[in-house]
């Protein structure tokens, strides 16, 4: 069975984007699957925004086109409104967010903590 899977995680420094990415890595190359991750720091050690690419499946290159990642996992709600752009209309966002972001592209999870 052929997967590919295009993902985006992003979120703030010391948010663990960097740790939840290489963990859907390694779980997907414990399954076989071909795995390309790339990230983005920026300021991250002063809280600024962090993205990482996660490619799971036959693809050459490691980055992300707008339009085109399946799924968008934003550990901060901020960050779900700077990359939500790159999400493809049917895919979906998993967003840390403790009210409901309306869209009409694509399907979303809202987290809410205590």
């Amino acid at each position: 069975m052929s997967v590919e899977q295009q993902i985006i995680i992003s979120g703030l420094g010391g948010q663990g984007v960097l740790f939840v990415t290489k963990l859907l890595a390694e779980t997907a190359m414990a399954e076989n699957y071909k795995v390309l991750t790339s990230e983005t720091h920026g300021m991250a050690q002063r809280g600024g925004i962090v993205i990482s690419y996660l490619k799971i499946g036959d693809f050459s290159g490691p980055l992300i086109r707008p339009g085109k990642a399946d799924a968008l996992i934003a550990l901060k709600e901020e960050t779900f409104h700077h990359h939500g752009y790159l999400v493809k209309d049917n895919g979906f966002s998993v967003v840390n967010s403790p009210s409901r972001i309306e869209s009409n592209r694509f399907f979303f999870c809202s987290l809410q903590g205590p």
